[in-house]
């Protein structure tokens, strides 16, 4: 019984260390700035719009493809009030092994349209 018991045991560590998890954090931060000050237009009010985001994430990877994120997106606007003016929680899966990504949840929208200009997403 007691040799059984081991090899339970062993196989239960060797197989753990083959599909640990590793946890990691980022940060990211990251400005804007778009001055939209123009000539009258009925599409578009002028204005200069300028901030700063900051995006801590905690994760959780295993198998180097799997991986489940959770973080807060903090936003100020130069010339606020507030020190925060915006956030938005963001928590996700991600399967990221190539040639295919899947994203499902709340999630930044780079990561999924990292590839557009963002020109792309002006144009009305």
């Amino acid at each position: 019984m007691k040799s059984l018991l081991r090899v339970i045991v062993i196989f239960f560590l060797i197989s753990a260390e083959g599909i640990s998890q590793e946890s990691f954090w980022k940060a990211g931060l990251y400005s804007f700035f778009d001055n939209t000050e123009f000539g009258h237009s009925a599409y578009q009010i002028p204005q200069t719009m300028a901030g700063v985001r900051f995006a801590p994430e905690f994760a959780i990877e295993w198998d180097s493809v799997h991986r489940i994120t959770a973080g807060i997106n903090l936003l100020h606007e130069f010339g606020s009030d507030k020190v925060i003016g915006d956030y938005f929680p963001t928590a996700y899966y991600l399967f990221d092994k190539k040639p295919f990504r899947f994203l499902m949840g709340a999630f930044p929208r780079n990561y999924a349209l990292e590839r557009y200009p963002r020109i792309f997403f002006r144009i009305r």
